[in-house]
């Protein structure tokens, strides 16, 4: 342990002395700055009892004391610590005012890991607190925060009782029989987007006696016994706001007084019930039933995204029918040759990420098919028939929603030239089916999950216009435009797999139109025919309203997705092998565009004709 004493040295020997670091160890006194470096192992109690007294624990540092480890009854001190502390009584007990405890270690210790009674204090723990009590505060005006872990063996894991605090907890505390964080002073704000658990006993996840207390939650708060609380309030006011995030598990008692809950949209299904609430507000966005002990909330977003899921597929399809009339190099004459024409199949797929969108959450969808065909020239074009298959999974980042999807589909196409214009329709129709799970999180019953299996019917038409080339400086470029109208049925079903929120979802129907504008460049790199594209994406959809029936009572939600997109995409395709029998081509495509959306989409044909 380095030592520095900052007084005036009025010998050579104290100040050789302070110039080389005194190693041998003395208790910290007076008005001191202490560290105790890594691989040092000390045993005696540091006490600052002078104001702006400070003391470092380096990691790798230890603090071993039969007591108090750390006594500090000075204003200002600082106390920092990035070690290991272990203390018979209070890991660190502060008396004074304005002091600034960190803790980024480890603190153990059989009574509390912090005590502060001075007031103005900042009290951090980064680190994690293993004691009999965590943090215990009784100034005003004292800031807490936990990014790190406090379990209290027989007490609270944050305990405040001065007025003005301000709790903030975006770590975790884990608690048996008792509050996870309890606030008794008036005027306290208290903030959770972290993890709070309470088992056993009659604890609360966070219990709030003071007058004019405010809570944001939009963490965890889980209180797993039949006599504890979520939230519990006192006969002061207070006002509890479950933000994006919230999960509640344990009952919500505000108590007397003016207490007011605000719900907020963009969280996982829940089922809460409640007492004392005087004042209920509820986000515009949000889905939900009134029940006779509280309410019943309902994330759409899984229903929502359906409709978007299924013109992703027949988009995807679509492409495939119309990239395969993609002109090609003759390698042989250098010319452009138009494709084989005979049986052909692709695999194709696509991985596609959702930002939060109004109440929807932000999710992925991804899939993989095949789609296979044979066509013929005829007087009137090109003419093919087509079928495929694909299976998918659509999951929100919140694992609120997760969906397991099948599709099957079949279809025909034309392609004619013209002049100037080379056209390609294609006509789809299919079925898909779903599995589909629905977090719950009922605040009295626990995480549940509600499942449904239901099927849909689509039918999809795309027309491709693709012109000559012209030249923009050295390079070819070949504009087109791609319009596609799709149409789906979703089917009604019953859920199964809650106490109390299985849902009645009604049949409903959407329709998309998207369009795409694009330029294509080719180049022949080696013996490998190679195009280059990029454009715009837009799309709109017109959707029936969700109707979904609880116990009786129906409901219709708007589907909770924009209904509006825009976005832009580059790409590449190369064909790897061209004969008059035999073509392998591969694509590659990125996508981008509003609300956080990308994807990544990729395609393997082979055609050979006999």
């Amino acid at each position: 342990m380095t030592h520095f004493k900052f007084t005036k040295p009025h010998t050579l020997t104290s100040a050789l002395a302070l110039a080389i670091g005194l190693t041998t160890f003395t208790p910290a006194t007076a008005q001191e700055a202490t560290v105790i470096g890594e691989g040092e192992v000390v045993t005696d109690q540091q006490v600052l009892d002078d104001d702006g007294d400070n003391l470092t624990i380096d990691a790798g540092g230890i603090l071993d004391v039969a007591d108090d480890a750390i006594l500090a009854d000075g204003n200002d001190v600082i106390i920092e610590n990035a070690g290991a502390v272990t203390a018979g009584s209070d890991g660190i007990e502060s008396n004074g005012d304005d002091a600034r405890i960190t803790n980024s270690g480890s603190i153990r210790s059989n009574s509390a890991g912090i005590e502060s009674s001075g007031n103005d204090a900042q009290i951090t723990n980064n680190g994690s607190i293993a004691a009999e009590a965590g943090i215990r505060s009784t100034g005003v005006n004292v800031q807490i925060t936990n990014s790190g872990s406090i379990t209290p063996a027989d007490s609270d894991g944050i305990r405040s009782t001065g007025a003005n605090a301000q709790i903030t907890n975006s770590g975790s505390i884990a608690t048996v029989g008792t509050d996870g964080i309890e606030s008794n002073g008036n005027n306290a704000q208290i903030t959770n987007s972290g993890q709070i658990f309470v088992a056993g006993g009659s604890g609360a996840a966070i219990e709030m006696t003071g007058d004019s207390t405010v809570l944001t939650n939009t963490g965890l708060l889980s209180s797993t016994n039949s006599a504890g609380f979520a939230i519990e309030g006192g006969a002061g006011t207070q006002t509890v706001t479950l933000g994006a995030g919230s999960q509640i598990i344990g009952a919500i008692d505000l108590g007397a007084g003016e207490d007011r809950l605000d719900i907020a949209a963009g969280n996982a299904s829940a089922v809460l019930a409640f007492v004392g609430v005087e004042t209920l507000n509820l986000d515009d966005d949000l889905a939900f039933f009134a029940t006779d002990d509280g309410i019943t909330t309902v994330d759409t977003t899984g229903i929502s995204v359906l409709n978007e899921a299924v013109g992703a597929l027949s988009n995807s399809a679509h492409a495939e029918i119309s990239g395969r009339f993609a002109p090609v190099t003759d390698l042989a004459t250098q010319g452009t040759v138009a494709p084989t024409s005979g049986a052909w199949a692709s695999l194709f797929g696509q991985a596609r990420n959702v930002g939060d969108d109004g109440a929807a959450l932000a999710y992925s969808h991804n899939f993989a098919g095949l789609i296979a065909g044979y066509d013929r020239d005829t007087s009137a074009g090109r003419v093919g028939f087509v079928g495929g298959v694909s299976a998918g999974h659509i999951e929100t980042d919140a694992d609120s929603q997760d969906t397991d999807t099948e599709s099957l589909f079949a279809g025909a196409y034309l392609n004619r030239s013209f002049d100037q214009v080379h056209l390609t329709g294609s006509v789809l129709a299919g079925v898909g089916s779903y599995d589909s799970d629905r977090l719950v999180i009922d605040n009295l019953a626990g995480f549940e999950t509600a499942t449904a299996r239901f099927d849909s019917q689509f039918v999809s038409a795309s027309v491709n216009a693709a012109t000559q080339a012209f030249m923009l400086g050295n390079v070819a470029l070949t504009p087109s435009v791609t319009a596609t109208y799709t149409a789906v049925n979703f089917d009604g079903y019953t859920e199964d797999g809650t106490t109390s929120a299985n849902l009645e979802v009604d049949d409903r129907s959407a329709q998309t139109l998207k369009g795409r504008a694009e330029l294509t460049t080719r180049y022949l790199l080696g013996s490998v025919d190679t195009a280059f594209r990029g454009g715009i994406d837009a799309r709109t959809s017109f959707e029936d309203d969700i109707s979904a029936t609880l116990d009786g009572i129906t409901a219709d939600f708007d589907v909770s997705d924009s209904d509006n997109y825009l976005g832009g995409f580059v790409g590449t395709r190369a064909v790897f092998s061209q004969s008059a029998q035999f073509s392998v081509v591969g694509d590659l495509e990125y996508q981008f565009g509003e609300n956080e959306t990308d994807a990544v989409a990729a395609g393997l044909n082979v055609s050979f004709s006999f």
